[in-house]
């Protein structure tokens, strides 16, 4: 299963930085090496995992609307371990997952779960996580996942399930 492979991954890594990817998932070309370059910075290290904004699209490849869900972690940083952990709570961002990590933040006392949520809490005790204002990820979806995660962000009532109000 993916908790199963996602830790042996993670077990088999060796070097200060690492990320999952998946296989129907594309980047920017500077994806890796900007955020690479960011976490190396001086100012940077109470930071411990660092992203860019998500843009979903279809099976067919086509870019679906974008919304920009990482925005709680544009300029969010904290020095206490327990309000990181009330703010990830609040302000879960799913593909948050596809960020870069500092890997002895990851190999430090690693929870994996039935979801995320858990390896989230583990890792932003360790350290703030940052959200570049930018798009540098592609995700493909299922239209129902992609108006799931518009209306979670949205916080508002979901019309009925149809392809025509998927562009709004």
């Amino acid at each position: 299963g993916a908790s199963f492979n996602f830790k042996f991954v993670l077990n088999n890594a060796h070097g200060e930085y690492f990320m999952w990817a998946a296989d129907d998932d594309e980047w920017e070309n500077f994806y890796i090496q900007k955020l690479v370059r960011l976490l190396k910075m001086p100012s940077m290290k109470q930071f411990v995992a660092a992203t860019f904004e998500t843009q979903y699209k279809d099976k067919k490849d086509k870019r679906l609307d974008f919304f920009p869900a990482g925005t709680p972690f544009y300029n969010y940083k904290s020095t206490s371990s327990f309000e990181r952990l009330q703010y990830m709570l609040k302000f879960h961002y799913p593909n948050i997952i596809y960020s870069i990590y500092r890997c002895e933040a990851l190999k430090k006392n690693l929870v994996f779960a039935q979801n995320e949520i858990p390896l989230f809490l583990n890792i932003i005790q360790q350290g703030n996580w940052i959200v570049l204002p930018e798009i540098g990820f592609y995700k493909t979806s299922t239209l129902s996942t992609y108006a799931q995660e518009k209306w979670e962000l949205e916080g508002g009532y979901l019309e009925p399930f149809s392809q025509n109000n998927l562009a709004t």
